[in-house]
């Protein structure tokens, strides 16, 4: 062990008075030599975090103009001959093997000042608007500042003076030429502490590093989101600040064979979509919920857990009641749950959940909605059919994406109209032409192209590989078979409809929100100057296949408003639907008006963190495959559970109806949880109410 003498100097500090001399054995960590600084220099560095304090090893002479104007960059440090940032794993000798030359400095330290103590690198973030307050406190008094722009160019505006830069703020009010590190912690920066807002812009600025690696992630179609957080701990000291120790969490739908660790200096976590890491019980109460209890669930969907308490828990993908769960088993005792992604992990800009709200217990577990659009008799419900129906498939222009016809509806005017869900039949923003077709491309003529494509590899495999002439042959007679399938398939006009108009959001009925995804599309003529059939009482599958499930045939009669009449739906009696996907099943309804869903395609907390991620400018993000539109609570939705899938991907937009025929919902997506998937429906006179239209049934 040798000793070694290091002049040392914090960026932005006067040379002359702040050059500081630290020694230390050169088989000493580079951490060890931090720690020594911070030490050393306890006034500059009060209320800086120990995390964003990086050392750089520079040879520049104490004369060196270089010190007086010296600019923390990795671009500027970088183009010093003999400069580099120092890893805190490094022992000093690796980077020192001879000692540094005298009267030099060796050391640079970059503290959240240094670096962004400009005004110039806050603005350029996105870190301020116009009005934003700064506040100078200093021997009792307080001097304020506002932000405005410029011709491009940031100020702070205090007594008619304009400042380019925090320090020429300082120095005008103080009235002196020379700042020490200290002086900066008498700012309030947005009502936020120096440190606050230093750590905040070091933050962003280690984003901004990482800006190309992040459109990467966005522009994979395996990737459902991404976010960044940190595990949740139930004694974390205030003192911490909300950016250490975060993580980048992706969401995707297949956890990738080779797996990021890193992305610049933040950890990747994967979350795989649909997975779930909390355990519960199986068996809940069956009792009824005390109808107290409904009443005020019910009233606090508006007031204590509204839009404003959903904002503030990005995590948050769905709200029910439901009974309490403590130690692993269910309590009779009602409570308020909230669904999240992931349990256990606080996305950054988070808070805690309370854990009673309005008098009622609350519970936070795992579940995700994922809307059903993209059995018993479901070929029935793809095919072709020369009569439409509820229940067959639909698809729009984008040939990638099916759903199902739910039913036909009039209005003031008479005119006829199909409906099904919004993120069915538009998936734009309804300011381009959307054409309606059915069935949906991807399960006629996309459906018979895929077929033939794997058919052909059969024959390819068979004939060359392993030399089989009779399944060679049988592959040949089912590609000629296909062919002549898609020659008629091509032939068909399979048009049946354009968009209208939709609503996707919630829809207020006296003074109560209630969720609505649905949208209306015209009949159109076809080729030959016809409209297409259509059957506004029926289904598209047969008679024959309620028989098999021990029902006589169902036709459509009427609508049950249970938005006026919560007790118009006998929930002891099931419920059924005919979906695209499916086809005919059979559920439970959970409990009346019971739950609030956000509904959402892919991106949803990127889209809710774009106080971070929108400030990089990030480019538009389109998937072929998936769905991509802001989220959007939907209140008051009707649950329902089967024995098995009540409704599958491809089922949106059916309709859910008793045993009589009475339209009760139409469905719209599922809540997957690691005990139950629930379907999830919007009221059907809520449906009407939104697009002002009423289901007809022919009659």
């Amino acid at each position: 062990m040798s000793p070694i003498t290091l002049f040392c100097l914090v960026a932005g500090e006067n040379p002359h008075e702040n050059i500081f001399k630290i020694e230390i054995e050169n088989d000493k960590l580079v951490s060890d030599l931090k720690e020594i600084i911070m030490e050393k220099q306890p006034n500059i560095f009060i209320g800086v975090n120990s995390r964003y304090v990086k050392l750089w090893k520079v040879n520049i002479p104490f004369e060196s103009e270089n010190l007086y104007f010296f600019k923390i960059s990795d671009e500027s440090i970088l183009d010093k001959p003999g400069s580099e940032k120092l890893k805190l794993t490094t022992r000093i000798k690796e980077y020192f093997p001879v000692k540094p030359a005298e009267r030099h400095v060796s050391i640079i330290i970059e503290t959240p000042r240094a670096i962004h103590g400009k005004l110039n690198q806050a603005y350029l973030l996105g870190c301020f608007s116009k009005g934003d307050l700064v506040e100078l406190k200093y021997k009792d008094k307080t001097y304020t500042a506002t932000f405005k722009e410029m011709y491009g160019r940031p100020f702070l505006v205090a007594d008619g003076c304009e400042y380019p830069s925090f320090s020429k703020f300082i120095q005008a009010m103080i009235d002196t030429k020379s700042i020490g590190g200290s002086v900066y912690n008498n700012l309030k920066v947005k009502s936020m502490s120096w440190k606050e807002f230093c750590e905040e812009i070091l933050f962003f600025n280690s984003i901004m590093q990482i800006k190309k690696e992040l459109q990467l992630l966005l522009d994979d179609p395996n990737v459902r989101d991404i976010f960044y957080g940190r595990e949740e701990f139930e004694k974390a000291s205030t003192e911490v600040s909300i950016y250490e120790d975060q993580n980048l969490y992706v969401v995707v739908d297949r956890l990738p064979e080779e797996r990021l660790k890193f992305i610049g200096e933040f950890p990747i976590v994967y979350i795989s979509w649909g997975t779930f890491t909390d355990d519960f019980p199986f068996n809940p109460p069956k009792l009824p919920f005390p109808l107290e209890t409904i009443k005020k669930f019910d009233n606090i969907l508006d007031t204590h857990i509204g839009l404003e308490f959903r904002s503030k828990f990005i995590n948050l993908t769905a709200i029910a009641l439901d009974w309490k769960v403590s130690r692993g088993r269910y309590e009779e005792r009602p409570a308020i749950v909230f669904y999240v992604i992931r349990k256990g992990v606080i996305p950054l800009g988070d808070q805690h959940f309370p854990k009673i709200i309005d008098g009622i217990e609350t519970d936070v577990r795992e579940g995700i909605y994922h809307t059903t659009g993209t059995g018993t008799d479901s070929h029935y419900c793809r095919r072709y059919v020369p009569i439409i129906a509820s229940g067959c498939s639909i698809g729009n222009s984008n040939k990638i994406s099916a759903g199902t016809l739910g039913a036909f509806a009039k209005d003031s005017t008479e005119n006829t109209y199909i409906l099904s869900c919004k993120h069915v039949i538009c998936l734009n923003d309804g300011t381009e032409q959307e054409l309606i077709y059915q069935p949906a491309y991807i399960d006629y003529v996309g459906m018979l192209k895929y077929e033939k494509e794997k058919e052909t590899d059969m024959l390819n495999k068979a004939q060359y590989k392993f030399k089989d002439k009779e399944a060679a042959n049988l592959s040949r007679t089912i590609i000629e078979k296909i062919e002549n399938d898609l020659k008629i398939a091509n032939k068909k006009d399979t048009l049946v409809g354009s968009f209208v108009k939709g609503f996707r959001d919630n829809y207020e009925i006296d003074g109560k929100n209630y969720g609505v995804d649905a949208a209306v599309a015209s009949l159109v003529l076809t080729s030959n100057g016809n409209f297409r059939n259509f059957d506004p009482e029926g289904f598209c599958i047969s008679n024959t296949t309620f028989k098999l499930l021990s029902y006589e045939p169902i036709t459509l009669s009427c609508t049950i408003d249970i938005i006026n009449n919560l007790d118009s739906i006998d929930i002891s009696q099931p419920v059924l639907k005919v979906g695209r996907t499916s086809g005919l099943t059979i559920g439970q309804i959970k409990e009346t008006i019971s739950s609030s869903v956000l509904l959402s395609g892919v991106h949803n907390i990127f889209y809710q963190q774009e106080r971070i991620f929108g400030r990089f400018l990030l480019e538009a993000i389109k998937h072929k495959e998936k769905t991509v539109f802001p989220p959007k609570w939907l209140d008051r939705q009707i649950t329902v559970k089967s024995n098995g899938v009540f409704t599958e991907e491809g089922d949106s937009g059916s309709i859910w109806f008793n045993k009589s025929g009475a339209v009760i919902a139409m469905g719209h997506g599922n809540l997957s949880t690691n005990i139950a998937i629930y379907s999830i429906g919007s009221p059907i006179h809520a449906v009407e109410k939104a697009l002002n239209i009423s289901i007809w049934f022919g009659k």
